[in-house]
């Protein structure tokens, strides 16, 4: 009977760390990850942290990463929405740059944006 109540208490430790750890990885580590791999996008971008006038970070939930949604202090009239994919190399910065403005996707080679995305 106590080797029952000791095998229990050890699955249910066990059980609780990879909860924790599961967590862990899935929302503190991915943000940090994200916001790494912004601050590199936008250092060859040519975008200076100091210009940044509203940030906003989203979990994406659906697709799994997140979207860091911006708005330039010398290009107010957009918002850039940089979204992390989690363990996808499909992109070279694991980040998607779409520049919006007034909610609507807008053609980055039409548009005078002062910050394009990287190709």
């Amino acid at each position: 009977m106590q080797n029952k109540i000791k095998l229990r208490s050890k699955v249910t430790i066990i059980l609780s760390l990879l909860v924790v750890g599961f967590l862990l990885y899935f929302y503190p580590i991915q943000k940090y990850l994200a916001e790494k791999s912004f601050d590199k996008y936008i250092s060859v971008q040519g975008v200076s942290k100091d210009n940044i006038k509203s940030k906003r970070i989203l979990k994406d939930y659906t697709q799994d990463g997140y979207y860091i949604d911006i708005v330039y202090k010398d290009d107010n009239d957009y918002v850039y929405s940089y979204k992390y994919f989690v363990g996808k190399n499909s992109f070279k910065y694991s980040i998607q740059c779409i520049v919006y403005k007034q909610n609507v996707a807008v053609d980055t080679i039409g548009y005078k944006i002062k910050y394009p995305p990287l190709r």
